[in-house]
């Protein structure tokens, strides 16, 4: 790439050098003098967006949207399920002017790995759109991604093992090749899957199965949706047979 993107400056410096005999030939033969000119800005356009994605896929931030716009109620999937209740236990909500969060189900003293203040999950809507936040951290408590009002970051190798996304979702796969979030905005829904840690080792658990809270043992299921690795595959989504 830096090879290509020298070449495509020294044929602009030389266009400039010589640009008198280029008028002149544009007088001569115009057409000519134009395809060039023409091939020559694609040329270059092409390596600038060929650069561009190379900078998306190693880059460790970035954002997610729903195109529905004016969305009054959001709809919310946890796993497969896409009631507030799933077949792993039932699954309470709280709605307030901060937005929608799981609300805590522990006793005193017991912590709950998405309600404290740093890693609460909130979706809410903001002038019609539809946001979301939260945190996935991996068994030591250690953040893998975390995502506040749509804008993603994720944590580079070796912390994880890599991630993907498009304009509407994001996956990320932790080092031992598991996908750890699936975070989906598709109209006015949003649809999460993954494995929610929290800094004491304690785990909510969204995958394929359903939704549980706080499982004494698990075996999370959770398919990819996108290609991996992201170089070169930025964007991809598996083909379903």
């Amino acid at each position: 790439m830096i090879i290509e993107i020298a070449l495509v400056g020294i044929a602009a410096f030389f266009l400039l050098l010589n640009i008198e005999k280029v008028m002149q030939n544009a007088k001569k033969h115009p057409v000519i003098v134009i395809v060039i000119i023409i091939l020559f800005i694609v040329f270059s356009a092409s390596q600038i967006w060929q650069q561009h994605i190379k900078d998306m896929e190693s880059s460790p931030t970035g954002s997610i949207s729903s195109n529905t716009k004016n969305i009054i109620y959001p709809c919310i999937m946890f796993g497969t399920s896409t009631m507030v209740g799933a077949p792993g236990g039932f699954v309470p909500m709280s709605l307030n002017q901060s937005g929608l969060s799981i609300a805590d189900t522990r006793s005193a003293g017991e912590s709950n790995p998405i309600q404290s203040d740093e890693d609460k999950m909130i979706i809410w809507i903001e002038n019609g759109k539809l946001k979301i936040s939260t945190v996935v951290r991996d068994k030591d408590g250690k953040i893998l991604a975390k995502i506040v009002g749509n804008e993603f970051f994720t944590m580079p190798r070796p912390a994880i093992l890599d991630r993907n996304y498009d304009e509407n979702s994001l996956e990320v796969v932790d080092v031992y090749g598991n996908v750890v979030l699936q975070a989906s905005l598709i109209g006015s829904c949003v649809k999460i899957l993954g494995i929610f840690f929290d800094k004491s080792g304690n785990a909510i658990v969204a995958d394929e199965n359903g939704f549980v809270i706080y499982p004494r043992s698990f075996n999370a299921k959770i398919n990819p949706i996108f290609v991996h690795p992201c170089e070169g595959h930025l964007g991809e989504r598996i083909k379903k047979d």
